[in-house]
């Protein structure tokens, strides 16, 4: 998978926009399998499936997020970046040891 943080400046404003493209066949599966991982905006929200929401499902996520300052909008982009790559990695090292299939002789 590949992760965008696209930083802009307009107006005396500082744009972050995130967006992932990409997924693998293993994070498809495994997101198929374990479900989508979440992505919390904090402090942002954002408008997603009908409502405000902070927290984002990880193949959701492209969206922009104003800041007035350059600290705030490069802190947001370290602070989404790690939330990101934690929430992938923990997606990763998921094992499937529930299911199987046993016969019983009855």
């Amino acid at each position: 998978m590949k992760l965008y943080i696209n930083k802009t400046i307009s107006a005396g404003k500082f744009y972050i926009s995130i967006y992932i493209t990409d997924f693998g066949a293993e994070e498809n599966k495994k997101m198929d399998k374990f479900g989508v991982p979440s992505i919390n905006v904090k402090p942002s929200s954002v408008y997603f499936n009908n409502k405000y929401t902070e927290l984002i499902p990880l193949n959701g996520l492209n969206h922009s997020f104003l800041f007035n300052t350059e600290l705030a909008a490069n802190g947001f982009a370290a602070t989404m970046r790690r939330r990101i790559e934690e929430a992938v990695a923990i997606l990763k090292s998921r094992e499937d040891k529930f299911s199987e299939i046993k016969k019983y002789e009855i």
